[in-house]
């Protein structure tokens, strides 16, 4: 048995494109943020805590866009409810979150390319259940793009038809979490 998500199972991880509106220190954890992030309407506007102090500042983060896990159950962090997570790349040390590779609309679905599943109601997961997931940077047509991974299975990471990637250079093996 394994401890990894199947291809298919990818489709229960509901993941968006959001624009970051404000960043502030956390103020009970040293490498916390605590972001205001836009999912447009549907979702709205949520408080979501990242592991970026020291990866990035907040002005840095502050107007930009993420891939952002919009269905797992919120945890309280450090005494601040968290209501999602924004994926990153961790390689040779830097930490980069990932985002569409041009702006786009806030909300946007990021769904596997040429996958047809609706994620309009997909249920709430736990963070043990998206930790399943592999997600990882490969380079595919010369370019470095985020990909579901299930063995010899490799499925491209686009919103809207245009890829998610990396902010900034990390090596084809990454990790995303």
């Amino acid at each position: 048995m394994t401890d990894k998500i199947s291809f298919g199972d990818f489709e229960k991880v509901d993941l968006r494109v959001g624009r970051i509106l404000e960043v502030e220190e956390h103020p009970n954890a040293d490498k916390l943020f605590v972001l205001k992030v836009e999912f447009g309407s549907g979702i709205g506007e949520r408080t979501i805590c990242a592991g970026l102090r020291g990866h990035y500042s907040a002005e840095e983060l502050k107007g930009k866009q993420g891939i952002f896990v919009v269905n797992l159950e919120p945890r309280n962090l450090r005494g601040v409810e968290s209501d999602g997570m924004i994926l990153a790349v961790s390689s040779n040390g830097e930490v980069k979150i990932i985002k569409p590779k041009i702006d786009m609309k806030v909300g946007e679905i990021v769904r596997v390319k040429n996958s047809s599943f609706s994620k309009e109601k997909v249920k709430m997961i736990s963070i043990d259940d998206f930790m399943k997931v592999e997600l990882e940077v490969r380079e595919v047509d010369g370019e470095n793009v985020i990909v579901v991974a299930d063995g010899d299975n490799v499925g491209v990471l686009v919103a809207d038809g245009i890829p998610i990637v990396p902010d900034g250079e990390v090596e084809e093996g990454s990790k995303v979490r």
